[in-house]
């Protein structure tokens, strides 16, 4: 958060960065307590990260702008009425130091604000904002967004209080001093995406190319989880810790790599991806077992569920 000409105490700021097989939540969370006596605006915790200078070439390093739509479900008091849509919008600087800066967080509905980031106050705010990037399988460069953050605290002026997690579509404003309301906004589950270089030097993609591929089967045992012989294997650019995200359709349904699930630790060869192994069942990594060598031109897919159910298949690639 931001304070000018006032008391500043920063409780924590801290940098999370987990694996995306625990759904990707390469964040930045910064947390901060401020006694705010008017409107001016200072970053909380803009020493976060000194000394740590990012390639400008390589990730973001500039203004960035994400929107997401959604619509009211519930109001009470002075809010919007149920049925009216609304926009939020994050603006905010991506500077050498990592983290995002500068942030600025507006909610309105049918054109009207109901909560701005830069509205003045007087009391205490406790904020935190939280945003994760996940690279678009089958695109380079291309990223969807998840927002998680908030601004609550016994306060007056005009800067109400607020909570989102777009990842649980939801997002609640409220005003607790005359004159009262509680607005919850059922958000879209459609994230903003976004065209350009990397928020976090995580998701740079480790290759500059989708590699593709089509299977068509040779033998299986076992139910099988699709229909049809051929199925459709896409590399896509994964993250620093897995550098492949794997994708595999098969009768035009979703086989492997479901969700933010499919991140791999591919082989390389002349910086592409050309062999993969999980070895792991459903169970385990949330994907069958997968086997893919484009140089052999093999692949097979098998799976041991949790009811004890399995099967297996192998196919030659084209």
């Amino acid at each position: 958060m931001n304070v000018s000409r006032a008391v500043l105490l920063v409780i924590l700021v801290a940098c999370s960065h987990k694996s995306e097989k625990d759904k990707g939540e390469r964040d930045t969370k910064d947390r901060s307590t401020a006694v705010v006596t008017d409107k001016g605006i200072r970053d909380a915790g803009a020493e976060a990260e000194a000394g740590h200078v990012r390639d400008p070439a390589l990730v973001e390093n500039g203004p960035v702008t994400l929107t997401w739509s959604g619509t009211v479900k519930q109001s009470t008091g002075k809010g919007p009425p149920a049925g009216t849509p609304c926009t939020m919008t994050a603006d905010f600087t991506v500077t050498s130091e990592y983290q995002p800066r500068t942030r600025h967080i507006v909610v309105a509905c049918a054109n009207a604000s109901i909560y701005d980031s830069n509205a003045s106050m007087s009391g205490s705010a406790h904020t935190d904002f939280s945003l994760g990037e996940d690279q678009v399988p089958g695109k380079i460069s291309v990223f969807d967004y998840r927002l998680k953050a908030s601004d609550v605290g016994t306060r007056t002026g005009e800067r109400n209080q607020m909570t989102v997690s777009t990842k649980d579509q939801e997002l609640i404003v409220f005003r607790e001093i005359s004159p009262t309301f509680r607005v919850t906004i059922n958000l879209s589950n459609v994230a903003p995406r976004r065209d350009g270089k990397p928020i976090w030097e995580s998701e740079i993609p480790p290759f500059r190319q989708i590699v593709t591929v089509k299977a068509t089967m040779d033998s299986s045992t076992g139910t099988l989880p699709f229909t049809g012989k051929t199925c459709d294997v896409v590399f896509s650019p994964g993250t620093v810790t897995h550098n492949c995200r794997v994708q595999v359709t098969c009768g035009g349904k979703l086989v492997f790599g479901l969700g933010t699930s499919g991140y791999e630790s591919c082989f390389m060869r002349d910086d592409l991806p050309f062999r993969v192994v999980d070895t792991e069942p459903t169970p385990v990594d949330h994907d069958p077992i997968l086997s893919v060598d484009t140089s052999d031109k093999t692949m097979s897919l098998s799976d041991k569920l949790a009811n004890g159910t399995t099967y297996s298949a192998t196919f030659h690639l084209e």
